[in-house]
């Protein structure tokens, strides 16, 4: 399966929905979007661009993972203060996220 991300137009090919997902994409099923393991979700679902980040990669290079320097939306782009913030917001919902997934990965089949 071949997907396209809706904010930043990177295309990759996956074997299925496992495969993309695992590779840190959102894509159908369970999400109603698509988006690239790099371009937050936020940006399709909320209209919160990150267009000074596209332009960023047009001189630098698309970045080969996600970093809040390089990938944020427009309002934390600039502002290393937020970016400081939302780096402390995010360790906290990794933490959240991965004790999900363990228990997710523990439960046993039905």
């Amino acid at each position: 399966m071949k997907l396209k991300c809706q904010c930043c137009g990177f295309e990759q090919e996956f074997a299925n929905a496992e495969e993309a997902f695992q590779a840190g994409w959102d894509a159908p099923p369970p999400f109603s979007y698509v988006a690239c393991s790099i371009c937050p979700g936020v940006c399709v679902v909320m209209g919160a661009g990150h267009t000074k980040a596209h332009a960023c990669w047009a001189q630098e290079g698309r970045p080969a993972e996600f970093t809040l320097e390089k990938c944020a939306t427009d309002d934390d782009f600039d502002d290393p203060g937020r970016i400081e913030k939302a780096k402390t917001s995010m360790g906290v919902l990794d933490r959240i996220f991965s004790k999900f997934a363990e228990r997710r990965d523990n439960q046993k089949p039905n």
